[in-house]
């Protein structure tokens, strides 16, 4: 059976810090021609537990189809969990059908616990009182300015600079990520987390993932997440812009036996300009091309001419067909045509 889902890690073994705490990303794409509502879940082997994962930000989210995801897995272990490797994977599923019971699972990937260095014989229960006071006087300073923080802006669908430039404005450090989503407009934002009107403390970094049609990485100059230069802006809408199209790399389409509009709009289409000539021939209906030059198949660089070579009978029939779709400058050229009798 096909997978609906692709999971992929950047690194399939994390190490912890002395407190048991580490981050794990996770690259989530929809292989489904459908957009799919994704619920995350762990599925933890030997030693590890369940309750010691989880999800930073939303537990389920939208995937478009075709497009990719960054999931972040938060390990918290607890205190004197003994060194060594710790397994899981990633098991993510469609939530479109609660009924299903399909899935898919990222590779095998561990997080790896150090070993925390233990002195002699003493009185453990003074760092533990110590942590418990400053966890009191933590959660005492953040309920007495919990809500006099800046508000993550909404930034939701805006350019990139300028949504960087609203998250600073704010007070708050703008960190970059990129994922691929169809539905919005490149180099412009997807999401943020926290999200929007989330109240937060001054100088918070604010994640931002910007569309873009493959993943990347953009450092600020200097690493400097509070002050977006000029500079960095231009480098960072280098970044995003969509790549030009390679020069000389136009082919060169066969509009031979079709009337004189099809061929212009034919040519036109590909990105080619058409340049009329006549030939006089009894024997073949008006207005149809007799030649091209260059050949079908050859390579021109954008915006060169092609010469068609028309037929015309020994009394000029004018070209009465409509040209639909036609630009301004092949108009006039069907227009000259027309008066002078193809004689150019």
């Amino acid at each position: 059976m096909a997978r609906t889902f692709e999971i992929t890690v950047p690194a399939e073994r994390v190490r912890l810090g002395a407190d048991g705490r580490g981050q794990m990303v996770f690259s989530v794409t929809n292989r489904s021609n459908v957009v799919q509502r994704v619920s995350a879940g762990f599925a933890p082997s030997g030693a590890t537990r369940k309750e010691w994962l989880s999800l930073s930000g939303e537990p389920q989210r939208e995937l478009s189809a075709g497009a990719t995801d960054q999931l972040i897995v938060d390990a918290q272990f607890p205190p004197g969990t003994a060194a060594g490797a710790y397994p899981f994977r990633l098991r993510i599923s469609s939530a479109n059908d609660r009924t299903s019971e399909d899935y898919d699972e990222s590779p095998l990937v561990h997080f790896e616990m150090p070993a925390v260095a233990t002195g002699g014989t003493r009185r453990w229960w003074i760092p533990v009182a110590a942590a418990v006071l400053i966890a009191v006087i933590a959660v005492a300073v953040i309920l007495a300015t919990r809500n006099r923080g800046p508000v993550v802006p909404d930034v939701a669908k805006k350019e990139a600079v300028e949504a960087i430039r609203a998250v600073q404005s704010a007070k708050l450090a703008a960190q970059l990520a990129f994922a691929v989503d169809p539905s919005v407009e490149r180099g412009h934002v997807i999401r943020t987390e926290p999200q929007a009107s989330a109240r937060v403390n001054e100088g918070d970094s604010v994640l931002l993932t910007i569309a873009r049609d493959s993943a990347g990485n953009f450092q600020l100059q200097g690493g400097d997440t509070t002050q977006l230069s000029d500079a960095a802006a231009g480098q960072l809408a280098q970044f995003l812009a969509p790549a030009p199209p390679p020069a000389n790399e136009v082919n060169v389409p066969d509009v031979r036996n079709r009337t004189v509009v099809n061929a212009m709009l034919t040519l036109q289409n590909a990105h080619l300009v058409a340049k009329l000539l006549t030939f006089t021939s009894p024997n073949t209906p008006p207005n149809i091309v007799l030649q091209q030059n260059p050949a079908p198949g050859s390579k021109l660089a954008p915006n060169s001419e092609v010469v068609i070579v028309l037929a015309q009978p020994l009394v000029f029939t004018p070209i009465y067909q409509p040209a639909v779709g036609l630009n301004p400058v092949m108009m006039q050229k069907i227009s000259a045509f027309n008066k002078t009798g193809g004689q150019q």
